[in-house]
């Protein structure tokens, strides 16, 4: 058995599993297309991060940019 680097390994699909390779010179395998539960949810709290984050700035600019309406200027003025 053969050493090779990773990155060029020539990879071949077992033909009974899609997900299944094997290099043809160091024989190492790999399962293609497995994704791990961490992943799934690391990748679900990025997205409500980024929501959270582009709402709450969205709420505090449209606080700070609202024009008075004219009718509250009267009535304060009054």
């Amino acid at each position: 058995m053969q050493k090779c680097q990773e990155l060029y390994c020539p990879w071949i699909q077992d033909s009974r599993d899609e997900n299944h390779y094997i290099c043809l010179k160091c024989q190492q395998e790999r399962q293609i297309n497995q994704a791990n539960g961490w992943e799934f949810f690391l990748m679900i709290f990025v997205i409500v991060a980024l929501i959270a984050l582009l709402t709450s700035g969205t709420i505090q600019n449209n606080r700070i940019t609202e024009p008075k309406n004219t009718h509250q200027i009267q009535n304060e003025q009054q």
